[in-house]
């Protein structure tokens, strides 16, 4: 009887070591496919490192706020109010400093690396760590199925097999591999961790056979949910659904048992919610706040009947649609993979039978990827728990051992191998803005006053707020859809008074200041197409003017209207720069700028960047644009794009300070816009040519009353100071509404 024992002991040790081998493995693996890419970086410094290549850059640009607050915690200087974002109202950050930015701040104090390279290779580590939940929560899944040719004794190996399954598939999931590779640096990978870690351990307390052990798990999801909401500090409302779903299927549980036994959890719920109301406030806890917010997700995400804005995230890739097709090559890597992990998915929810419950939310969750693909990290679990039960009842199946373990070991690696030639395609991925604009970002920060205020595309407001340390007045956070027509309603009109006029009220009124403008000049705060169309009226009038028409067609006092005017035009007042760079020429910045409130679309136009741009020794040009190579025939006045030919009205070259135009064919409206020496150029409609982006970018031609150059390196970025009219000084813009060229003379042939 004892050696009886004692074997099965010695089994049951070898088990258990087997496992953990299996689990060590897991998380190298994990940890290796994440962190491989990392040799690209190396052998690619040009395009993954600035400041002489000596810096790292991020994939994306929504860790820079992470990676700012992290050098605040490093320097001692963190402030919950920041007044350089959201400019003029400032941004009220946590009084409790992000999870991922004190991370990352401790891991650069201890071990004297720079934050930047704390950042790009802390996300595979990070990301690796999913291998644990993962296996536990298919472990105890794999444990509590029920189902009759499941021999009892051997469900706890059963259950093992499909935990390692579980955490190996979850861990190749290829959409996540991409969010948790070197660089990228944001919360997604303990995003997803916690996300499979909490249905665990709810799961663990509802069906705990004692109390003491289920207060045990119950205390270690409280304390999981109050990590989760530290480290997603931005979600909320996905954090909570994500907890505490599964912790009200296991409280329902528990009081089918025994309605008594519920009470030390009801104190325990009350006592976490006194904690979250102190942390995070009282309105953490008013579930009215949610369906506002659940609302303002679905503006953001989706179309809004009652807005005549572009839905706002419209523009943004990882808030765009997804497609089966998409979803299922993202998450398992291919419809092969895809369709055995929903087999598997679906077997293992009907024969959970209500346990199934607990995973309810992450099934949610996941299923948000269909209106917007970051979601998609949330399927990883899912896409691991459904190969896992495929591994469960393969390892069940009826006949030998060998040809058990045969199968199972062949179906893994045939699936494995698809999700992971998935994973390498992602290799490849390179940060979203190039290293010559965060070189830019450096010398705004020396030759700019530290008040000064950076004009830019909202996706540049967290970089540019660490690196060049001056105000912004969008970001990731803070993007309305108003502000995103306000920062590009200036690159779209023609005339440079009306453009630094609008940039000055913005900075000194920010959105507030349109909806004021608005219910000034219109029928309301949200009468946009007639408040907006009043409002630029009177800024391209300027001062004086604007005074004239007040006078004449408002029926203004003189007192009114002074006031008037002093809200139209506050002046500068903080210094302002217009930053234009290569990545805005590929944005949609007619489309939000010159948006038609009443029609909600934008006009027809044709923006179509040209680059390497080569040859023009004979007047001929050769150029790559998206829309295929493009030949330039400058003798003609003739474009080919792709296979098709068109012929230009007039083509401008700009060569250091001096400007060529040439004109061509009358009545054809579209032109092309060279910089040979920055190898640059656009083929633009009528439209698009006369704008202000047009006219500094590409031709360097400007009022210098209201704009004068500051940094200037083409092909990547133009730096321009601004100066709008100020009511409270003499307006020296003559009357004639003709500006003035700037400091050089344009020559034409």
């Amino acid at each position: 009887m004892a050696s009886s024992t004692l074997g099965e002991n010695r089994i049951l040790d070898f088990r258990h070591a087997a496992v953990a081998l299996g689990l060590l493995m897991a998380l190298v693996a994990g940890l290796f496919l994440r962190i491989d890419s990392l040799a690209i970086w190396l052998e690619n410094p040009q395009r993954y490192f600035f400041a002489q290549q000596t810096r790292p850059l991020l994939l994306g640009v929504d860790g820079y706020y992470y990676l700012d607050i992290a050098r605040d915690l490093l320097d001692g200087t963190y402030q919950p109010f920041d007044p350089n974002r959201q400019i003029p109202r400032g941004f009220e950050r946590a009084a409790t400093p992000p999870l991922l930015s004190v991370v990352t701040a401790g891991l650069a104090r201890a071990f004297t690396v720079s934050l930047e390279w704390i950042a790009i290779l802390l996300p595979p580590v990070l990301g690796a760590l999913l291998a644990v939940p993962a296996f536990l929560l298919g472990r105890a899944l794999g444990a509590s199925v029920r189902l009759d040719w499941v021999a009892g004794g051997s469900r706890a190996g059963s259950a093992e097999i499909m935990g390692l399954a579980s955490a190996f598939f979850a861990l190749l999931s290829p959409f996540l591999v991409s969010r948790s590779g070197v660089g990228w640096y944001e919360t997604d990978p303990l995003n997803v961790f916690f996300a499979a870690l909490l249905p665990f351990l709810a799961l663990a307390c509802g069906e705990a056979a004692r109390t003491r052990r289920a207060l045990g798990f119950f205390a270690a999801w409280a304390l999981c949910l109050l990590l989760f909401l530290w480290w997603w500090d931005q979600s909320e409302v996905p954090v909570l659904a994500l907890a505490g779903l599964p912790m009200l299927v296991a409280l329902g549980r528990i009081a089918s048992r025994s309605a008594r036994s519920l009470l030390p959890f009801v104190i325990g719920l009350v006592g976490l919610a006194l904690v979250l109301g102190l942390w995070k406030g009282a309105e953490l806890l008013d579930p009215v706040q949610y369906l506002r917010k659940l609302g303002s997700i679905y503006r953001y995400i989706g179309d809004h009947e009652t807005s005549v804005f572009r839905p706002t995230g419209a523009a943004v890739s990882e808030q765009m649609s997804v497609p089966l097709a998409r979803f299922a090559r993202d998450t398992a890597g291919g419809w092969l993979p895809f369709n055995a992990a929903m087999t598997g998915l679906l077997g293992l929810l009907i024969a959970l039978r209500y346990r199934a419950l607990y995973l309810v939310a992450l099934v949610l969750v996941a299923l948000l990827s269909f209106s917007a693909a970051r979601f998609m990290i949330f399927a990883a679990p899912l896409f691991g728990l459904g190969m896992g039960f495929v591994a469960f009842v393969i390892w069940n199946a009826p006949g030998l051992w060998w040809w058990r373990t045969g199968l199972l070991g062949f179906v893994l690696v045939s699936m494995g191998a698809v999700a992971l030639a998935r994973t390498e395609a992602y290799d490849g991925l390179v940060p979203r803005r190039a290293p010559e604009l965060f070189d830019a970002m450096v010398k705004l920060r020396e030759h700019t006053p530290p008040d000064a205020v950076i004009w830019a595309s909202w996706g540049h407001g967290h970089p540019l707020a660490h690196y060049a340390d001056r105000g912004t007045l969008g970001d990731g956070i803070y993007h309305p859809a108003p502000l995103q027509y306000a920062l590009n309603f200036p690159l779209t009109t023609a005339d440079p008074r009306l453009a630094a006029n609008w940039i000055a009220f913005v900075v000194a009124h920010g959105v507030p200041g349109l909806h004021e403008a608005n219910a000034m000049l219109g029928n309301g705060p949200d009468d946009w197409g007639l408040g907006m169309a009043r409002l630029q009226r009177l800024l391209a009038l300027g001062v004086e003017g604007a005074r004239q028409q007040l006078l004449e067609s408002a029926g203004l006092s003189d007192e009114q209207t002074a006031q008037r005017l002093a809200f139209l035009f506050p002046g500068s007042t903080r210094p302002t720069y217009l930053f234009l760079n290569d990545l805005l020429l590929s944005e949609a910045w007619y489309v939000l700028g010159r948006w038609d409130f009443s029609q909600r679309n934008s006009p027809p136009a044709v923006f179509l960047p040209l680059r390497q741009l080569q040859g023009g020794d004979d007047g001929v040009f050769e150029a790559v644009s998206r829309a295929g190579p493009t030949m330039i025939d400058l003798q003609r006045g003739q474009i080919r794009i792709g296979r098709q030919d068109s012929y230009l009205q007039q083509a401008t070259l700009l060569d250091q300070a001096r400007l060529q135009r040439l004109t061509f064919h009358e009545g054809h409206g579209f032109s092309v816009h060279l910089i040979p020496a920055a190898k640059l150029g656009v083929y633009a409609s009528a439209n698009t040519a006369s704008t202000l982006l047009t006219q500094l970018f590409f031709e360097r031609e400007y009022d210098s009353r209201f704009f004068t150059p500051t940094l200037i390196k083409l092909p990547d970025y133009s730096v321009w100071k601004v100066e709008g009219e100020s009511s409270r000084t003499n307006c020296p813009v003559p009357g004639d509404g003709h500006p003035p060229h700037g400091d050089w003379r344009s020559t034409r042939p």
